[in-house]
């Protein structure tokens, strides 16, 4: 009898005992899975501030790309202007230097006159 009563008292601290580490995986698993969701969201927003910084960049380089294409233009249009130049004059001291020529067609080259 007495055996019988140790073995119901084992039992009782047993199941005790399972109670309480059941309760603590509880706890333990709750507390991992909000340190997780936590982490979580702290990560999705070091992404979205990322992700905000590179689009405010994109939007910085093709502002800087815009003005360096214009920029290129510019100087297209004034390389053009240059070399339009550089041909009116090295027409008119051609022209100048040869009294008897005159100015082509196209106006670039002098051709001599027939005669």
């Amino acid at each position: 009898a007495e055996r019988k009563e140790e073995r119901k008292e084992d039992k009782a601290e047993r199941k005790e005992e399972r109670k309480e580490d059941r309760a603590a995986i509880v706890k333990f698993f709750g507390e991992l899975k909000e340190a997780t969701e936590k982490d979580k969201a702290e990560r999705k927003e070091e992404v979205e501030k990322i992700g905000t910084r590179m689009d405010k960049q994109d939007e910085k380089t093709e502002g800087i790309q815009k003005d360096l294409w214009e920029h290129v233009g510019r100087l297209k249009e004034s390389k053009d202007g240059l070399v339009r130049k550089q041909r009116e004059v090295a027409a008119s001291e051609e022209y100048t230097a040869q009294p008897d020529s005159v100015p082509a067609e196209n106006g670039n080259l002098p051709v001599q006159k027939e005669g």
